[in-house]
């Protein structure tokens, strides 16, 4: 091989290297800028928690000032952060409708455990369970 049959070669590897690197240069940029979104949406985690409950607000389960409070605490107590971040990566995966229909199932799971409490708390039968520990949603502690 002489020179001159070798030198258009490198100049062709030369753009073909140069083009990667921009291309990996762009992919950077945008996984530290999808990093320092979902970092910064767990650090302020309550947009999470105003989705929860906007989608109870819209499904109409959410009316009264109560029902408020309790969507409150259902949303940070019940769900937490990482529940919360759940749903959304679920609505983010799949479709709103999904996350809508787990929202909904777990807010009765959650408002179903609230009643069976408030029978505890008040000499009920709990709805035919008694719990000698803690009810906290559909946990028991003991």
């Amino acid at each position: 091989m002489t020179l001159q049959c070798v030198l258009p070669i490198n100049i062709f590897n030369e753009k073909i290297f140069a083009f990667l690197w921009f291309w990996m240069f762009c992919l950077m940029l945008a996984s530290v800028g999808n990093f320092l979104y979902w970092a910064s949406m767990w650090a302020y985690g309550n947009l999470h928690y105003r989705k929860v409950q906007s989608r109870l607000r819209v499904a109409g389960y959410v009316v009264t000032e109560s029902e408020r409070h309790l969507a409150h605490t259902f949303a940070h107590s019940y769900l937490r952060k990482d529940g919360a971040y759940v749903l959304d990566v679920i609505r983010k995966n799949s479709s709103s409708a999904v996350m809508d229909d787990l929202v909904m199932e777990l807010w009765t799971l959650y408002t179903k455990g609230e009643t069976n409490k408030e029978r505890l708390d008040k000499g009920g039968d709990g709805g035919g369970r008694r719990a000698p520990g803690k009810v906290q949603g559909d946990i028991l502690y003991i």
